[in-house]
C-alpha cells in the first residue's frame, strides 16, 4: 500500500500520500525543499534570523515558474534552533482564477513525552472499538487450549485442498505444526516432531501447516509425507486466526476437535516435550 501503483504520470501514489494535506508534514517538506534548491523551474532566497508571521525564525521563500509564468509561490519558516517548521504559505496559480491560497500555523507542546512502545496490548487500549468490530480474532495463541480449533482450507503441495469446517472431528488425536520453512529452526522442528509421534503408544496424524508457497523450499524440508501426515501451504490465514505471532508453533488437537495444548517456539527438548503434552491430552479424555 505505501508503493505507488503504476509508472505513468498518473500513477497513484502510496497511502502516505494521498490524504489531504500531508505536504505539510515536516517529511515532506523536506522533499519540497530538495525539489526547490534542485530544480531549474524554482527560485529561492535564503533569510537567516528573520521575522514571519510575528515569530523569529529562519525562512525559505521560492517562486516556481513555468514558460514565463507563475504557477507557485512558497514561504517556509523554520525554529532557528530546531529546525522544525512554524510557519507556511503557499499560494498556487497567483492572480487567476484558480488562486488558492494555503497558510499553516505550526505549534508544539512544551514537555516532549518520549514515544511509547507500539504492543498490541496497547493498541486494544487506545481503540477497542475498532478491535471489537473488524478484528477477526481476538485471542492469543496461548488462550486456544479448550477452544475448538478455528475452520481452515488450504492448499497442499500436490495441487489439492484440506479443508475442515469448525466443529469437525479428526480421525486421530492431531498434532498441528505452523512452520515458517526459512526458519533455521525448520528442519529440526519436522525431525523432532517425527520422532516424539513415532514414539508414541498410540497413533496420531500431524498436519504441516507452511505459511510460504514456496513448494521446493517446502519440499526439500520435507520430500516425502510419512503416513499420517498433511503437507499444507499458505497457513498464515490459520496462524492469524489461531493467534500465532512467531513459528514454529504446535497446537494439540483432540479427535473432537478441542485444542488440548500448544508448544511454541523450538528446543532440544521438543520431542520429550511434545511426547508428554500428548499423552496428557490423551489421558484427559
Amino acid at each position: 500500500p505505501f508503493r505507488p501503483r503504476g509508472r505513468s504520470a498518473a500513477a497513484l501514489p502510496g497511502v502516505q500520500r494521498s490524504a489531504q494535506f500531508t505536504t505539510l508534514l515536516p517529511q515532506f517538506i523536506a522533499e519540497e525543499l530538495m525539489t526547490i534548491v534542485t530544480s531549474p523551474e524554482y527560485t529561492y532566497s535564503f533569510h537567516a534570523d528573520t521575522v514571519v508571521a510575528d515569530r523569529r525564525c529562519n525562512a525559505i521563500e521560492a517562486v516556481m515558474t513555468m514558460g514565463g509564468e507563475v504557477y507557485k509561490e512558497i514561504t517556509y519558516a523554520f525554529d532557528p534552533v530546531t529546525s522544525m517548521p512554524l510557519y507556511s504559505e503557499i499560494e498556487n496559480n497567483p492572480g487567476a482564477l484558480a488562486e488558492q491560497t494555503l497558510i499553516s500555523d505550526y505549534s508544539y507542546a512544551a514537555d516532549k513525552a518520549p514515544c511509547a512502545e507500539i504492543s498490541e496490548e496497547g493498541l486494544r487500549e487506545m481503540y477497542p472499538d475498532i478491535f471489537e468490530k473488524y478484528r477477526e480474532s481476538n485471542y492469543a495463541i496461548e488462550n486456544l487450549p479448550q477452544q475448538r480449533l478455528p475452520a481452515f482450507s488450504l492448499p497442499t503441495t500436490t495441487g489439492e485442498r484440506y479443508s475442515r469446517l469448525l466443529g469437525d472431528k479428526f480421525r486421530t488425536p492431531t498434532l498441528i505444526v505452523i512452520i515458517d520453512p526459512a526458519s533455521t529452526f525448520a528442519r529440526a522442528t519436522v525431525n523432532d516432531i517425527r520422532k516424539s509421534i513415532e514414539a508414541l503408544p498410540y497413533n496420531a496424524d500431524v498436519i504441516w501447516a507452511f505459511v510460504s508457497t514456496n513448494t521446493d523450499i517446502i519440499d526439500e524440508i520435507i520430500p516425502q509425507p510419512l503416513m499420517g501426515e498433511h503437507i499444507l501451504m499458505n497457513a498464515k490465514s490459520l496462524a492469524r486466526d489461531c493467534g500465532v505471532s512467531s513459528y514454529p508453533v504446535s497446537i494439540i488437537v483432540g479427535t473432537d476437535g478441542v485444542v488440548d495444548d500448544v508448544i511454541l517456539g523450538y528446543n532440544n527438548e521438543l520431542t520429550s516435550v511434545v511426547i508428554q503434552k500428548m499423552a496428557l491430552a490423551a489421558k484427559s479424555r
